[in-house]
């Protein structure tokens, strides 16, 4: 990954997300390259659906809590400093990140797995199939090749 220069690192913040961090700490760290970390909260209007009804505003309300828990993941991860970006889709994860990285001039996009890459209909498979920039999967340390 030398000399990528700006890094999109999307993340659902689960384990295999972790473990993709530190790959991602280590070639922003060698590179100088900055990092935006990208969350997506799909297919919103089930998500605004199971609200309070005294929620004036659901879209905000949802990403307030999310960029909260994505600052926090962040730190953990030593990740504090990188810009943050969440994205309320009302689709496909996939779909919402592949339009994020057709907006930004990044070099590489990073995804963690936990499954069996080539298993066509997830979300990495589709990203790395069709992103405008390299793509690295890193696979999470619950993944055995069988």
């Amino acid at each position: 990954m030398a000399g990528y220069r700006h890094i999109i690192f999307a993340t659902d913040l689960t384990e295999a997300a972790d473990t993709a961090a530190t790959r991602v700490v280590d070639q922003a760290r060698c590179s100088g390259g900055r990092v935006t970390l990208l969350h997506v909260v799909e297919h919103l209007p089930d998500e605004v659906a199971g609200l309070p009804e005294e929620q004036e505003d659901p879209e905000n309300y949802i990403r307030e809590r999310v960029e909260k828990r994505l600052a926090d993941w962040a730190e953990r991860v030593h990740l504090g400093d990188a810009e943050r970006h969440v994205a309320l889709s009302d689709y496909s994860a996939r779909r919402a990140i592949l339009e994020y990285l057709g907006e930004q001039q990044a070099d590489v996009v990073v995804l963690g797995a936990l499954g069996n890459p080539g298993q066509l209909g997830t979300t990495v498979d589709h990203v790395a199939a069709s992103a405008p920039c390299d793509v690295l999967i890193v696979q999470g340390k619950g993944w055995t090749p069988g």
